[in-house]
């Protein structure tokens, strides 16, 4: 009876192994994520939605523009910021994939403007890593962390993590 449910479950989660997965230069994608963030302190945390486009320059060597809409909890008493608002930034990125077949590592950096509604934006920097999983030849789902390095206060630093799908094309 095991053997009956074991065998063709395995069979099906070797099928994204065989997916042809590889990058090659020229190719675009899309991707859709679910974001979070760790602050240091407990003062506040955010979610949110970040959408990217993504092009790649060689078949590891990739550039891509992210836009992120967010909902920010601000758990503080602060007479310039906003309880409960909402925010966005816009980030240019460079990663640096590792071709492992369906699974595509990567490590990069990104930078741009993160605008929190209800507080005063500011020019963040920070690397990344993750990796990208093939489901099959173009659609893929991956994880990304990194550590946003706020230009202006680096004490208001933090961690951050995607979630998500993506389209290769």
């Amino acid at each position: 009876m095991l053997r009956k449910f074991v065998v063709p479950v395995l069979a099906l989660l070797a099928v994204p192994a065989i997916a042809s997965a590889q990058f090659e230069a020229g190719d675009k994608e899309l991707t859709l994520s679910g974001t979070a963030s760790a602050p240091k302190s407990v003062e506040g945390s955010f979610i949110g939605v970040t959408g990217s486009f993504g092009y790649f320059l060689t078949k590891e060597a990739e550039i891509s523009l992210r836009q992120q809409v967010s909902y920010l909890d601000n758990d503080t008493d602060l007479p310039n910021v906003n309880k409960v608002s909402w925010g966005g930034l816009t980030h240019g990125a460079f990663d640096y994939h590792f071709d492992f077949g369906a699974l595509q590592p990567f490590a990069g950096v990104y930078g741009g403007y993160e605008y929190p509604a209800g507080s005063t934006g500011y020019a963040a920097v920070g690397p990344e890593v993750g990796a990208k999983y093939f489901v099959n030849g173009t659609t893929f789902i991956f994880v990304r962390a990194g550590y946003t390095y706020d230009l202006t206060d680096p004490s208001e630093s933090f961690f951050v993590g995607d979630l998500g799908v993506g389209f290769r094309f």
